[in-house]
C-alpha cells in the first residue's frame, strides 16, 4: 500500500495573493505563470481545489525542494561530501560562509514554501468543497503545509532543544494565502503548528487515497517530527503505528530503493514523470550520477567511502566506487526514480533508538535493526544483536545503520542537529551543531518586506 504522489499540474496561482519575497534581490516576484489563473476564478468546486493540491505536490518534486536541491544542501552542511571538487554556491554552503547572494538558497527557500501557499489557497476556499470532498482537500492541504513548514525550520533556524523553551526565532507561520507582513514565529510555535497541521491531516486523511497523501503518509512524517524533537515516546508511538497497522512491507531488495520500479516500503513516495522531457529529481540524481565520463559534482569523504565499504557481505557496499583517486555514490545512478519521501526502514530505526532511549520495548527495537542488518550483512552476520542486548548497544547499532541506510538521502545533518539538541556534545566538521553558518539566511526581501531578524551571515567560528 505505498503511496505514491502524482505531480502533473502546472497550475499557479497569481496576484496579490502569492506574490512572495522568492529571490535574494530586492524585487519582489511573482509564482510561475505557467497555468496562469485569477483569483475570482479559481476553487469554485472539488475539480479546483484538486487542482490545487495537485499544484502543491508538483512543487514538492521540483528540483529546488524534493527534486534535489532539499537533499544536497543538508548534505553540504554535513560531513558526507569532499569539499575539494566544491565551487560556486555550493562551496559557500560547505564551507558555512552563506549570505542574502546566494542563489540556490534563495530559490530553494521560495520553492519550499509554495506548496504552503497552496495549501492556504485551498483552506481559503474549501467551502467550495462538496461535503464528500472537504475532509480528504483539507487533510491534503493540512499535510502539504506541515511538512513544508518542518522542512523549512530544520533549515532556516536553529535546532530543536529538549526540554527547553525554544523561544531561539524560527520561521514566518503563514496560514493564509493574503500578502501581509510578518514576523517570524518562535521554533516552539513552529513545531506546534507542524503537529497541529499533521494530526489533522492524520485525522482527516483516508487510510487508502490512489497516489496522494494518506493517514499513514501524516502519521510517518509526524514519527520525523517527534524524533526531531528528542520526544521519543511520541516518536515510538507514532513509528509503531505505521509499522504494525498501515499495511506496508520491508523490502529485501535495495534494487528498488531508487528505481523506476519504486519500493513497496515508501510509505510516502514522489513519481518520476516520463512525459516531462526535463526529466524529474534530476538535481538529486545528477548531482551524484557516476556513469558520465567526468567526475559529478557531489564527491564523498575517505571517511565516508571507508565506512561504506568497511564489511564485505554488505550488499550496500554496492553504493560507493571510485574514479581517478575520488570517491563517488552510486546510489542514485537511475535516470528515472520512485522518489521515497519517507520508507519503513526509516521508521524502523526511529522506533529502535526511541526504545533504546527510553530502555522500554527493547525486543522491538532490536528485531527492527536485526531486520535491516539481516537485509545488508545476511541471516549469519555476526552483527546482529542478541535478544537480550542493552539500550546503548542498541543506540549505537542503530546510529552506525542509519548513516549507511540513508546515506546522500539529506538525513545526516538534522540527525546530528537532533543529536546536539538533546545535549550530546556534537561537533560537524569541527564547530558545534548549532553555530551559525550551519542554518541558512532568509532572502532579503523576504527580511525586508517582513522587517524580521536576519539570521547571523554565516560562520562557525
Amino acid at each position: 500500500m505505498n503511496i505514491k504522489i502524482l505531480i502533473r499540474s502546472t497550475l499557479a496561482i497569481t496576484g496579490a495573493a502569492s506574490l512572495l519575497t522568492f529571490s535574494s534581490c530586492d524585487k519582489v516576484v511573482d509564482l510561475d505563470p505557467i497555468g496562469f489563473v485569477t483569483e475570482d476564478s479559481i476553487a469554485k468546486n472539488d475539480a479546483d481545489l484538486k487542482a490545487l493540491i495537485n499544484s502543491g505536490y508538483y512543487a514538492l518534486a521540483q528540483d529546488d525542494y524534493y527534486g534535489g536541491s532539499f537533499q544536497v544542501y543538508n548534505e553540504l552542511l554535513g560531513d558526507l561530501i569532499n569539499g575539494s571538487t566544491l565551487n560556486g554556491d555550493y562551496l559557500s554552503t560547505y564551507n558555512r560562509n552563506t549570505n542574502i547572494f546566494n542563489p540556490g538558497i534563495s530559490a530553494m527557500y521560495g520553492q519550499m514554501n509554495k506548496p504552503i501557499l497552496q495549501a492556504n489557497q485551498t483552506l481559503k476556499y474549501l467551502a467550495n468543497a462538496s461535503a464528500a470532498a472537504k475532509d480528504e482537500i483539507a487533510g491534503q492541504a493540512h499535510f502539504l503545509r506541515g511538512l513544508s513548514l518542518f522542512d523549512l525550520v530544520r533549515l532556516y533556524a536553529q535546532p530543536y532543544k529538549k526540554g527547553g523553551n525554544n523561544t531561539q526565532p524560527g520561521i514566518p507561520i503563514r496560514l493564509s494565502p493574503e500578502r501581509a507582513p510578518i514576523q517570524r514565529s518562535s521554533v516552539e510555535e513552529v513545531y506546534q503548528q507542524i503537529i497541529s497541521d499533521l494530526k489533522k491531516a492524520d485525522t482527516l486523511l483516508p487510510a487508502t487515497n490512489g497516489v496522494y497523501a494518506t493517514k499513514w503518509s501524516a502519521k510517518a512524517i509526524l514519527a520525523r517530527v517527534y524524533f526531531q524533537m528528542n520526544d521519543f515516546s511520541n516518536a515510538y508511538l507514532y513509528a509503531n503505528d505505521v509499522i504494525e497497522n498501515g499495511g506496508f512491507g520491508f523490502d529485501a531488495d535495495y534494487s528498488h530503493r531508487y528505481s523506476s520500479a519504486g519500493t513497496p516500503e515508501a510509505v510516502f513516495q514522489l513519481v518520476y514523470e516520463s512525459n516531462n522531457t526535463q526529466g524529474r529529481f534530476q538535481r538529486l540524481l545528477g548531482n551524484y550520477r557516476t556513469t558520465g565520463s567526468a567526475l559529478p559534482a557531489l564527491t564523498i569523504t575517505n571517511d565516508a567511502y571507508t565506512k561504506g565499504k568497511a564489511v564485505a557481505t554488505d550488499v550496500r557496499a554496492a553504493w560507493y566506487s571510485t574514479k581517478t583517486g575520488f570517491y563517488l555514490l552510486n546510489k542514485f545512478d537511475s535516470n528515472s526514480v520512485e522518489l521515497p519521501v519517507i520508507l519503513v526502514t526509516e521508521l524502523k530505526l526511529i522506533r529502535a533508538e526511541s526504545a533504546a532511549e527510553q530502555n522500554q520495548n527493547l525486543s522491538v527495537g532490536i528485531t527492527d535493526i536485526n531486520d535491516i542488518m539481516t537485509r545488508a550483512y545476511g541471516a549469519s552476520s555476526s552483527l546482529l544483536l542478541p535478544l537480550n542486548a542493552n539500550a546503548t548497544v542498541l543506540k549505537e547499532a542503530v546510529r552506525r545503520e542509519r548513516n549507511l541506510e540513508l546515506v546522500g538521502e539529506g538525513n545526516r545533518t538534522q540527525e546530528l542537529k537532533r543529536e546536539g539538541g538533546n545535549g550530546e556534545n556534537v561537533m560537524i566538521r569541527g564547530a558545534i551543531f548549532n553555530c551559525p553558518g550551519l542554518i541558512f539566511p532568509f532572502p532579503s526581501n523576504e527580511v525586508n518586506y517582513n522587517s524580521f531578524e536576519q539570521n547571523p551571515i554565516g560562520g562557525c567560528n
